[in-house]
């Protein structure tokens, strides 16, 4: 978890230096976007049994596919509908950290159990992402072809993952360590580019930015407690507990990079993701292992 904080501070040391040359964020960001990214996405959907982690846990598929469904609605249509960045700030609310704290946080709260949870909302997630509010995204910023939305590479290697997946075929090799080797670059690549993102702001003015921090406590805080109910109807507490603590997570670092590969503000992403994540270890966390050792009780 160091490297979580050790890269960015190498990145921003190295832009606040101007050692870097001026157009090294926007090389980044693409090597990022159109060639490892989408290799993690082949990778994980080609090495995963769909079929198999579907039909096991449908209940946990249907309330990942309904969190994703109202984080649309309410962002689309009530949230962010009078802001001139909602298609960006909808796009943050649907993608999530389940990578760098998801996963980690929900394996140490409920061992290898919360790590299956956490791992298949991630996958049912990246769907949604991709098919429901990346559309929105793009086609929020401007006019797009079908054929140019259709054939971004995340959603062409989220076709071909789940191909190899369902029907069992097995991915040769070589080709499984070449994306196993991009796949690896995803985090670094990402990090460092925070690190030159915040070497550029004032980061006193982040945590004072009142429309990141009204996202933060609906991504965090609101978002959770209205998926609340629908997670303990159809799921058993401790599965609620994973899922709840999943749906919590803050804004994705990603969210960061599209901002700037599709022309979005950035400023507003890398504020929206920072203050996100602050929150959700001050405070949303905090009401999570309050809430687990009343579960844990039971």
């Amino acid at each position: 978890m160091l490297k979580l904080v050790l890269i960015p501070v190498a990145g921003f040391i190295f832009a606040r230096a101007k050692k870097l040359p001026d157009n090294v964020i926007t090389l980044f960001s693409d090597i990022l976007l159109m060639i490892c990214y989408p290799a993690m996405v082949l990778e994980v959907f080609a090495q995963r049994d769909m079929w198999g982690l579907w039909r096991e846990s449908i209940s946990v598929v249907i309330v990942c596919g309904a969190a994703a469904v109202t984080l649309f609605l309410l962002g689309k249509f009530f949230l962010f509908r009078n802001h001139g960045q909602e298609p960006l700030l909808t796009f943050m609310l649907g993608s999530s950290c389940v990578t760098y704290i998801g996963i980690p946080v929900s394996e140490i709260m409920l061992g290898p159990y919360g790590l299956k949870v956490a791992i298949l909302y991630g996958l049912v997630t990246d769907i949604f992402c991709w098919y429901l509010f990346y559309p929105f995204f793009l086609v929020g910023k401007k006019r797009v072809s079908l054929s140019r939305l259709l054939l971004n590479p995340c959603i062409v290697c989220m076709l071909a993952g789940l191909i190899f997946s369902l029907s069992g075929a097995a991915m040769p090799a070589p080709a499984a360590e070449a994306l196993s080797a991009l796949s690896a670059c995803v985090s670094p690549l990402a990090l460092l580019i925070l690190g030159f993102t915040l070497a550029n702001k004032d980061l006193g003015l982040i945590v004072r930015n009142l429309w990141a921090l009204r996202f933060s406590a609906c991504k965090v805080l609101l978002i959770p407690l209205l998926c609340l109910p629908l997670i303990m109807t159809l799921t058993d507490p401790v599965t609620a507990l994973a899922l709840l603590t999943l749906i919590a997570c803050p804004t994705a670092l990603l969210s960061v990079i599209w901002a700037r590969g599709w022309g979005w503000d950035v400023s507003l992403a890398t504020d929206c993701f920072i203050n996100s994540t602050l929150l959700f270890f001050l405070i949303a966390l905090q009401l999570i292992y309050m809430l687990k050792n009343i579960v844990m009780k039971l």
